[in-house]
């Protein structure tokens, strides 16, 4: 299971720089999925840590709150992050008539990088023990 880690961690810089490059494309409903899932990927690393994974994302995001934020090892505003990038991502992948702007996908990409480079940290650290 930790040799997934590393490759989670891979697997969320590319979709981050995915997303960046989609934004440069003005392809915005593809960049906030791509953003979300950098988010997801690294969630899920962090969570191996703990010896978890989960199959559904909304799992996924109230795993990670219990598992982190409710136990102060990371700061509230992480889930925060994370749990709206999942409410637009489910937005942008499946309301087939609402656009996503510039900015939305911006904001969603803002957030990805954020959350990507704490939860990192995060687990570098973690790897040091």
């Amino acid at each position: 299971m930790k040799a997934e880690i590393p490759v989670l961690i891979r697997r969320a810089e590319e979709s981050l720089q995915a997303a960046s490059h989609l934004l440069d494309e003005s392809m915005y409903t593809v960049a906030v999925s791509q953003a979300y899932y950098a988010m997801f990927y690294v969630a899920s690393a962090a969570l191996l840590t703990r010896g978890l994974r989960f199959k559904r994302h909304a799992s996924l995001v109230r795993g990670f709150a219990s598992q982190f934020v409710r136990t102060g090892l990371l700061p509230s505003h992480l889930q925060t992050k994370l749990a709206a990038a999942f409410v637009e991502r489910t937005r942008s992948d499946y309301q087939v008539l609402e656009d996503v702007t510039r900015e939305e996908a911006l904001e969603q990409l803002k957030r990805a990088a954020e959350f990507v480079t704490a939860v990192r940290a995060f687990l570098e650290k973690e790897s040091q023990r």
